[in-house]
């Protein structure tokens, strides 16, 4: 699971901050929904992205901005007929499916077997519910397979992902030009990020990596010697999500926030992960940041209101 494009708060306005939040609250209480309590631990930042994407086409009312329900049904009523993001839900599930299912064809470990079971039941009632996007989904994952196994050139691995996702969003609406090379080249962007992050456990395993070569056991020793390589790929598929970026412009909230996140991933997570450093989503470390800073939030709130009585 995904979670490159994270919404920094320090680079987003209030109202862009809301308006991040209410796409990623939408497709979790929809996962909740189609899947269950435990079908909300695959809600990702990138779903939240892809889902700005749509609505900067679309022009759809933003979702509610709610604040989070963790155990009542109260705020399940206002997305029990969302249509888009109850498909955002199933498409987030199944594409959960297709990577556990990858998984256990290059590794199958106790990890894998876990996660497996806890999903299977929410991803055969997504696949049900989508079929169309879940037949696009396995042939999508199938094609990528034999790609990889077959040693294609990089250059036609990226091209698959894009055809993936573009055919995946193909049932959300009739998407323009401009907005089908978005979600490709976020697709691309997230399989190169994904490679070096991936690097030394692909390493070990033997499973693939389109930047693996012999010898070199994390991608820190590969970057040391092959590092115009990597750049040249890198800043050719990042100038490619600028592009695509700057090509549907139209300056609404939508596309200011789109572009402040996607542009400090671009400037961000590449350097950062060949430093070796953490970039992956993690949702329970990522919760209880939240909780915490809400926390001393309102203890804050609490104490200027203190200290104005106090000169007042």
């Amino acid at each position: 699971m995904y979670g490159y494009f994270r919404p920094y708060h320090s680079n987003l306005t209030h109202r862009e901050r809301q308006l991040f939040n209410s796409y990623y609250c939408r497709i979790c209480y929809c996962l909740r929904i189609v899947g269950g309590q435990m079908a909300r631990f695959c809600t990702t930042y990138d779903a939240a992205v892809y889902a700005l994407i749509l609505a900067l086409q679309s022009k759809e009312e933003a979702p509610p901005v709610l604040p989070c329900e963790r155990i009542g049904r109260k705020n399940l009523k206002l997305f029990s007929e969302d249509e888009v993001g109850i498909k955002f839900a199933n498409l987030s599930l199944i594409s959960v499916g297709e990577k556990i299912r990858d998984d256990r064809l290059d590794k199958n470990d106790f990890k894998t077997k876990v996660i497996s079971a806890v999903f299977s039941s929410a991803i055969k009632k997504a696949k049900a519910a989508e079929p169309d996007i879940a037949k696009g989904s396995f042939e999508g994952t199938d094609r990528i397979n034999v790609l990889q196994d077959g040693g294609a050139p990089l250059e036609s691995v990226f091209s698959a992902y894009g055809d993936m996702a573009a055919e995946s969003f193909s049932h959300f609406l009739d998407m323009t030009k401009e907005t089908e090379e978005l979600v490709r080249s976020v697709s691309e962007w997230i399989f190169l990020v994904d490679m070096v992050v991936d690097y030394g456990e692909d390493y070990e395993r033997g499973t693939y990596n389109g930047f693996k070569k012999e010898g070199f056991a994390t991608f820190s020793e590969y970057f040391n010697v092959h590092y115009k390589e990597f750049l040249s790929i890198a800043d050719k598929v990042g100038q490619r999500l600028v592009d695509a970026l700057m090509a549907v412009r139209d300056d609404s909230r939508v596309w200011n926030t789109l572009y402040k996140i996607i542009i400090y991933a671009i400037d961000t997570v590449i350097p950062a992960a060949i430093e070796g450093k953490d970039v992956e989503f993690h949702y329970f470390s990522d919760l209880f940041e939240r909780i915490n800073e809400n926390r001393r939030f309102n203890k804050e709130i609490k104490r200027l209101r203190i200290d104005r009585n106090e000169k007042g």
